[in-house]
């Protein structure tokens, strides 16, 4: 599908093609792999590259906020995902907020970034959530979802340091 979603933009006349995604399993590998294989080999000799700032560094620099505040950390469904989501839930349909205040599942002790390593309880309320959600806000999901937006956007300009203002002689857009 990465490789599909390439070659389409560069068949629409996109000479550079971020890849970029926010789950994990396996993507950082995948999306490298895609991006090394195509970049250059595409219709027009397009660029791709593959944008990996977006996820891992920015949801740990999320959590080492959420640390210094006072927050709960989490690996799924918890405070993170669920601010984000109800940051981005402009009509009020993906997020059940009447929920919200029970949102809490298996906690995550000693949790540290990445590790991946979840473990259920006997007690465990199997919902979906490992960690804690109960003190969600969208303002929080503002604050993660803009640092993800500054991760990316500072990663591109490096990419890319032809469009970050300094030596661009093309208008901006014949560097689609």
């Amino acid at each position: 599908m990465l490789e599909r979603i390439a070659e389409q933009a560069a068949l629409n006349g996109f000479r550079n093609v971020i890849l970029m995604g926010d789950h994990g399993g396996g993507q950082p590998q995948v999306y490298e792999k895609v991006a090394k294989k195509l970049d250059g080999n595409l219709s027009g000799g397009a660029r791709v590259f593959y944008c990996d700032q977006v996820y891992r560094p920015a949801n740990d620099a999320f959590d080492l906020y959420l640390t210094q505040h006072g927050y709960p950390l989490g690996l799924h469904a918890y405070l993170f995902d669920t601010s984000v989501m109800m940051y981005l839930d402009k009509d009020n349909t993906w997020v059940r907020r009447d929920l919200v205040s029970s949102a809490v599942g298996d906690p995550v002790v000693g949790h540290t970034a990445g590790d991946g390593k979840a473990r259920f309880g006997p007690h465990s309320p199997q919902n979906g959530i490992l960690g804690d959600a109960r003190r969600s806000t969208a303002e929080l999901g503002k604050r993660a979802f803009d640092m993800k937006v500054d991760y990316a956007v500072r990663q591109i300009r490096i990419l890319l340091p032809d469009l970050s203002g300094g030596g661009a002689s093309s208008s901006p857009a014949s560097s689609r």
